[in-house]
């Protein structure tokens, strides 16, 4: 046996030990259903409530004060929406 066909062999035994472990011939997740979305998108909005209070109640600026209130409420209203 050649050497190129060595080399050639090495690799395809490389690859194939290793493609396991990338997810090649994965089968894809499925994408998220509108419920799904809808959830995501409430838990979003609320990690940013929470921020916006802690801002708030943390900040020595008004204008951070002031847009940490704009952001809790306009987050809460997209939740209260949903």
């Amino acid at each position: 046996m050649n050497i190129r066909w060595k080399k050639s062999i090495t690799a395809l035994i490389a690859v194939g030990l290793c493609a396991p472990f990338t997810g090649a011939g994965a089968n894809p997740a499925p994408a998220p259903t509108d419920p799904e979305i809808a959830a995501i998108v409430v838990a979003a909005n609320q990690v940013d409530i929470d921020a916006g209070k802690l801002a708030k109640s943390k900040a020595q600026s008004a204008e951070v004060r002031a847009l940490a209130e704009r952001m809790v409420i306009d987050h809460t209203g997209v939740n209260e929406q949903a």
